[in-house]
């Protein structure tokens, strides 16, 4: 499944964020090992690997409230 076919942000974070951060990983392997850490370039990856991380946090975060939701909402019809 390609992330085009998400329906949901379970499925974005399993086609889109998870795999950006593993090829964020290979290429910091591959690339970024000779870099000074407190070079600009450097500063820069780790932001742009934070903000990778902290958008599949949040995700995580939404799925569960709206999953939590949908349950209770079930549950008690009468409250939706």
């Amino acid at each position: 499944m390609y992330l085009h076919n998400a329906a949901d942000l379970e499925g974005v974070i399993t086609f889109g964020i998870n795999p950006l951060i593993e090829f964020l990983d290979i290429f910091e392997e591959e690339f970024m090992d000779r870099d000074n850490p407190d070079s600009r370039e450097s500063i820069f990856w780790n932001e742009i690997k934070g903000k990778a991380f902290m958008i599949r946090e949040t995700a995580k975060r939404i799925n569960t409230a709206d999953l939590i939701q949908r349950k209770l909402g079930k549950d008690n019809p009468e409250k939706s």
